[in-house]
């Protein structure tokens, strides 16, 4: 049957399958929509047909928060996807704060500054946790969503079809960085079809190794534990940039002028540092 191999007709048909029936708009769109599909089966080479069903199909999966389903779609993403528009997804460095007129402070000014140090440590690591924590989420509510919905989105193109495929790229993204991709680290390094390395991939560099190191301890099989694990470590690093900060103000309440020294190095620092 076409709507089998057509994604759009079969979505369709969960649509109107999904209709609530007690609803008078909605049962009139389920039988209408069925009878669209039906049609499109016995006359298959009616091509107008089928693209007059293919959007009403569109239109209806665009305008679907106000029909009436008996499982409303996007009921768990929605909240998510909420959320994440309070969150700027590719701040600029300092993005939250803005203190610098110009770009954030160097090396030499990071280790003059103790405490400017710990607060850039704070800034970096709070962007991983967010970034964890959403697509924790995101992972947890997609997993809850019906199987359809999921389909939906891959076929549609609306605001919010594009903003959940987006979720599924930082989640992949996250995953391979946890170690669960089954591909060699050669593999991941290599180019793409087009001739340049994929734009979202990169190498992790020695500020994440501690968290990667972590991570491997955990079954790679299953990317929610990976996850897990490195929000966890996420929360650590929080923690611990919290505690130098602590440790350099109580120093400074007391009077005591604050060094280098005060303030741990995160592995990968070094090297950097002597650039």
């Amino acid at each position: 049957m076409i709507s089998d191999s057509d994604p759009v007709l079969r979505l369709g048909r969960h649509l109107a399958d999904e209709l609530d029936h007690s609803d008078v708009v909605g049962r009139w769109m389920a039988h209408h929509l069925s009878d669209l599909i039906t049609r499109c089966e016995s006359e298959a080479n009616d091509e107008e047909l089928v693209t007059t069903t293919r959007e009403v199909v569109l239109k209806l999966w665009e305008r679907k928060r106000g029909a009436h389903f008996r499982a409303e779609p996007f009921a768990y993403l929605r909240p998510v996807l909420e959320a994440i528009a309070r969150l700027e997804p590719n701040p600029e460095p300092w993005a939250h704060y803005r203190p610098f007129t110009t770009d954030e402070p160097g090396v030499k000014e990071l280790q003059a500054y103790p405490m400017l140090r710990a607060v850039c440590d704070i800034d970096r690591e709070v962007g991983k946790l967010v970034r964890l924590g959403v697509a924790v989420a995101a992972r947890e509510a997609t997993s809850r969503e019906e199987p359809w919905v999921i389909a939906g989105v891959q076929i549609a193109d609306t605001e919010e079809d594009q903003a959940v495929r987006s979720l599924e790229r930082l989640i992949s993204l996250l995953t391979l960085q946890a170690g669960t991709d089954p591909r060699t680290s050669q593999e991941r390094e290599s180019p793409t079809q087009d001739g340049e390395n994929h734009p979202e991939i990169q190498k992790p560099d020695d500020t994440q190794s501690s968290e990667l190191d972590l991570v491997g301890r955990a079954e790679s099989s299953d990317p929610d534990k990976a996850l897990l694990t490195m929000l966890i470590s996420a929360v650590e690093n929080c923690k611990q940039s919290v505690e130098q900060m602590e440790k350099l103000s109580a120093n400074l309440a007391d009077g005591k002028k604050s060094s280098a020294s005060d303030v741990t190095p995160r592995a990968g620092e070094v090297s950097r540092s002597s650039e």
